[in-house]
């Protein structure tokens, strides 16, 4: 026996079983699936992999203030089942050394309070890139590791420890309800929010849009499986909640116009698509009133190299206000856009 029946709750795997039966009876395909389950299965009883972790923090004195730098590093002491973690041998490609699996030169062994020379000094000029659109692969990986995005230690470590949102047989069908919502769509491979969505989460308390709830009701049912809570007072909890939100709604919540909907499904043609709208019928992008001394100019929404911004429309006659786009809107404090490179030592 290789696990423990009393601690599996609601999660399953799949595994071989002890039927006999002959190769020959499978397609190429089936057996591609299973010699994938069977591999995975036999993993667990093979040594583990061992790495010798080594972290350094150095204190080095500056006439601004001392500064702490850190090296840290990982080295494979024993290989154990990672050898063997691939079914299918991958494809060739060119060897990029990596210190942690080829060993590389360890830091050195030094003891707390022991001086150190800095022999040499570097700066590197770089350029801050902003992170890289979600395609839906990345976003069930952000769904199920959603305590990177949370900064509150407690709720982190809640979330460290369950599946993040929803489980891996929710999580799809919690995007795809998205989709047919509207307050997602996909170009291509990449999937962004639209103004629909966005018109929601400003609408709504900001408590309700963040993973912290997910987290604290994680625990409540923790607690419940442990004894030291009641199944009762969690849903009278929960019921409490709800209402509240019910009567902040009706007490006072503005529900954009965008958000009530006509009730009338958007036409579509044979093929299932929506027709194409003409030109004279799309509705102009929203302006904003220029804050900029003087100015009677109007903010635009403008695509950027980095992503979007808003910028003056009487820019050729001097104005150069910029505002960060913050959720299709200007943000309320003014951008401060500068050229000059970030250096790190």
């Amino acid at each position: 026996m290789c696990w423990n029946d009393k601690k599996v709750t609601a999660h399953h795997a799949i595994i071989p079983t002890t039927k006999s039966q002959s190769a020959a009876s499978l397609s190429s395909d089936e057996q591609f699936i299973y010699s994938l389950v069977a591999h995975r299965y036999l993993l667990q009883f093979l040594p583990p992999r061992e790495l010798e972790k080594t972290r350094l923090d150095i204190v080095v004195s500056t006439t601004a203030g001392d500064e702490l730098l850190r090296a840290k590093q990982e080295l494979e002491t024993t290989a154990g089942w990672y050898a063997w973690r691939r079914a299918v041998p991958p494809k060739p490609e060119p060897k990029v050394q990596d210190q942690n699996e080829l060993g590389g030169s360890p830091l050195p062994i030094l003891t707390p309070g022991q001086a150190v020379t800095v022999l040499e000094a570097a700066v590197q000029e770089k350029t801050t890139t902003p992170p890289k659109p979600f395609t839906e692969a990345s976003l069930l990986d952000a769904m199920t590791g959603v305590a990177r995005f949370v900064e509150d230690p407690l709720i982190r470590k809640v979330l460290k420890e369950t599946d993040g949102l929803g489980t891996p047989a929710t999580q799809a069908t919690i995007l795809d309800t998205l989709f047919k919502r509207g307050y997602l769509e996909k170009h291509r491979k990449i999937v962004t929010s639209t103004d629909l969505g966005k018109t929601l989460i400003d609408a709504l308390p900001e408590y309700v849009t963040l993973p912290d709830m997910t987290a604290l009701w994680e625990l409540n049912l923790s607690q419940i499986v442990e004894g030291d809570e009641t199944l009762d007072y969690f849903m009278s909890s929960i019921q409490g909640h709800v209402e509240h939100l019910v009567g902040e709604g009706a007490g006072g919540l503005s529900i954009p116009a965008a958000l009530k909907g006509t009730g009338k499904p958007a036409p579509k043609t044979k093929h299932g698509r929506k027709p194409r709208v003409s030109g004279k019928d799309k509705a102009k992008p929203p302006t904003y009133p220029c804050t900029g001394d003087g100015c009677g100019g109007k903010l635009r929404r403008i695509k950027g190299k980095h992503g979007f911004f808003w910028g003056c429309s009487s820019y050729k006659d001097g104005c150069r206000e910029t505002r960060k786009d913050y959720r299709g809107k200007p943000a309320k404090s003014v951008s401060k856009l500068s050229t000059k490179p970030t250096a790190t030592v």
